[in-house]
């Protein structure tokens, strides 16, 4: 005699539960202590890293090998100084901003190549009479796409899209001290 087999819905294995998500999202320390619920025990102590404030601080272009053209360092100091400006460039996003600079010179290179030739003809020579055998889209197609996601993903988590940058407007009016409005109220 054999084991009745268990209900499809109750099979869920560890694997299976291991790839599903872990529920909510966590709740930034900043938030918590607006809302006033921070207890030691529910803060991940999130780390703080030194923010830049001039561009000299940054080490040399030269070191960051990936950013191979001119054009890929000017993008690179641009954005960096734009950040600055803001004061959101800290240490630890050097690496990334490096990568989004170099992903949009990637990204010039194949609009200039498309823009030459967006369909490669390929010829079948049949009796020395040359015959359009097929077309095929130009390569630098899905590298530009691939270069669009990327620098989009980039772009957007540092405020480079307008609504990245509505959403750093509203964290930056949420940090604003509560107590500090009710002085100002009474001060007044």
């Amino acid at each position: 005699m054999s084991s009745p087999r268990p209900h499809p819905t109750y099979s869920l294995t560890r694997a299976k539960l291991s790839k599903m998500g872990r529920g909510r999202k966590p709740i930034p320390d900043q938030l918590k202590v607006l809302r006033g619920t921070n207890q030691k025990c529910r803060m991940k102590g999130e780390l703080e890293a030194e923010k830049i404030n001039e561009i000299s601080q940054i080490v040399d272009l030269k070191n960051f090998k990936v950013l191979k053209s001119k054009r890929a360092k000017d993008i690179f100091v641009q954005k960096a100084n734009q950040l600055i400006k803001l004061k959101l460039l800290t240490d630890m996003d050097i690496e990334q901003l490096v990568v989004y600079a170099s992903s949009m010179d990637i990204l010039f290179d194949c609009i200039r190549e498309m823009k030459k030739e967006m369909f490669i003809k390929t010829y079948e020579i049949v009796d020395e009479i040359a015959y359009l055998k097929s077309t095929i889209p130009n390569p630098h197609i899905k590298l530009y796409r691939e270069m669009i996601e990327i620098t989009v993903r980039i772009g957007s988590d540092f405020g480079f899209s307008p609504v990245s940058r509505m959403k750093l407007k509203a964290e930056k009016e949420q940090e604003k001290d509560p107590l500090q409005k009710l002085f100002e109220q009474f001060n007044s």
